[in-house]
């Protein structure tokens, strides 16, 4: 019923597995209601599925993520003339009142986890530090070339950026400069596995990269007795933006939102400064 091949040269790892594990459950629900065809689809065929899913527990934000992809592979059987309309225009997302809450890391729990992962797990603290300090996504770390590197302007060159908004490029400090530069080029990538093969280039690089990633950090974590999703790395690197007074604008780009209006949530959020300033009024009462 629906194609997914475009997306294997637009899409990172992550986001293709997401595509073709959400339209393969899809396409069964559909299959067993004898639709086969796109035509099929219908917008009260498209909401039926979003009540069933939310009637076998799955959160608004995991279905609010099934019709975001489903509406892009239905815009995309629109441009190759297999429909004529997207169905899937004009339903309204859930509220996400459920939604994982965002957790960051304060400076303690930064400084004890680079002090556990260099005792434990020194091999991995080059990839954690460049995530914590470019706010890259797990994907985009993994896929880090030294080529995607510009010494002379400290400038990192992200070529394949989530939303495809082209090139994009993540400024770099002195310090990760500094240590990028420690790690030997055994090949292209920056980042590899101890048997020096590019996690990449293995048969199936992205489930074992993600999985021995996650291990580590999961590791980490344990020993530290908190929890943590290993996205919070890049929402410690927005807070810690915002808490330092950088401007919203300036957040926006190295965040890379599409809109300012994404990045003054966490804005709001994140901006202990704002309890500062407003304590202020306490002056009032002496």
């Amino acid at each position: 019923m629906i194609n997914i091949t475009y997306i294997k040269t637009r899409k990172g790892y992550h986001t293709l597995r997401s595509y073709k594990s959400i339209t393969k459950q899809f396409v069964e629900w559909a299959g067993k209601r004898e639709v086969a065809r796109l035509r099929q689809i219908t917008k009260s065929l498209l909401e039926e599925y979003i009540t069933y899913l939310r009637e076998r527990s799955k959160k608004a934000w995991t279905c609010n993520n099934y019709l975001i992809v489903l509406k892009a592979m239905l815009y995309w059987a629109m441009g190759e003339k297999y429909i004529s309309s997207n169905p899937a225009k004009g339903i309204e997302k859930l509220e996400t009142r459920d939604r994982k809450p965002i957790r960051v890391f304060n400076q303690k729990e930064y400084q004890e986890f680079f002090k556990i992962c260099h005792k434990r797990f020194k091999y991995y603290s080059p990839f954690f530090y460049t995530e914590f300090h470019t706010g890259l996504r797990l994907g985009e770390v993994f896929n880090l070339k030294w080529v995607d590197i510009d010494w002379d302007n400290k400038f990192i060159r992200v070529t394949k950026p989530k939303g495809e908004r082209g090139v994009q490029l993540i400024p770099m400090h002195d310090n990760l400069i500094k240590l990028l530069k420690s790690i030997p080029k055994a090949n292209e990538y920056v980042f590899i596995d101890k048997e020096n093969k590019s996690w990449h280039g293995l048969k199936t690089p992205q489930r074992y990269r993600d999985k021995t990633i996650q291990k580590v950090f999961k590791d980490i974590l344990s020993k530290m007795k908190i929890s943590a999703r290993i996205h919070d790395i890049r929402h410690t690197f927005c807070s810690h933006l915002v808490n330092t007074g950088v401007g919203a604008y300036a957040v926006r780009d190295l965040m890379r939102h599409t809109d300012v209006e994404t990045t003054q949530k966490y804005v709001h959020l994140f901006n202990t400064n704002l309890h500062k300033s407003i304590s202020k009024l306490q002056q009032l009462d002496k």
